[in-house]
């Protein structure tokens, strides 16, 4: 059985999801198929009924959900919903550092999933490249999960290191006579 939320957010239903969430309705009571309203939303990637979401954090923020924004970043990551994802670092609902109870950042998630596209948007919104040098719990680096989970991931990331290291290679090293 599905919620009226459920209904709303498939059918997209702006004014009445913004009612229910004004009224407390549960973005977590999953219908027959165990989705809850808050997956179908970002299955469906739509970011005006995610937004409706954001806005009414303090109404859908749980005990266990301390940083609503941080959640659905990483759940969307997980998912591959770039577009929630974009919409939701473009706007700063969440950082892109944000991490989870594992100490994986939405960055090392990209990578477990095989996501060298996410990877990319992730990565242009850390200029500084700081989340390629994040540890885990575990002390892995993306660099070790990009070595783990291989493929285009390996590819992605390095290129994202070759980017950010290219100012001080592209400079010609010149020799001393110590190092001759």
């Amino acid at each position: 059985m599905r919620t009226p939320l459920h209904y709303c957010v498939h059918e997209g239903g702006l004014l009445v999801t913004d009612l229910l969430l004004s009224r407390g309705a549960s973005i977590d009571l999953e219908d027959k198929d165990g989705v809850s309203a808050l997956m179908l939303t970002i299955q469906r990637a739509n970011v005006n009924i995610l937004q409706l979401f954001l806005n009414h954090h303090q109404c859908v923020a749980t005990s266990y959900r301390h940083d609503f924004a941080q959640a659905v970043l990483l759940q969307a990551v997980t998912l591959g919903e770039e577009t929630l994802v974009f919409y939701i670092l473009e706007n700063e609902y969440a950082p892109v550092t944000t991490r989870n109870d594992e100490g994986e950042t939405a960055f090392h998630c990209a990578i477990v999933r095989r996501r060298p596209s996410l990877m990319e948007l992730l990565a242009d919104f850390d200029p500084t490249g700081d989340i390629l040098s994040v540890t885990t719990v575990n002390f892995e680096t993306p660099a070790h999960y990009a070595a783990k989970y291989g493929g285009d991931t390996a590819t992605v990331f390095n290129e994202r290191v070759r980017r950010l290291t290219g100012a001080w290679r592209s400079q010609p090293v010149e020799r001393t006579e110590s190092s001759r």
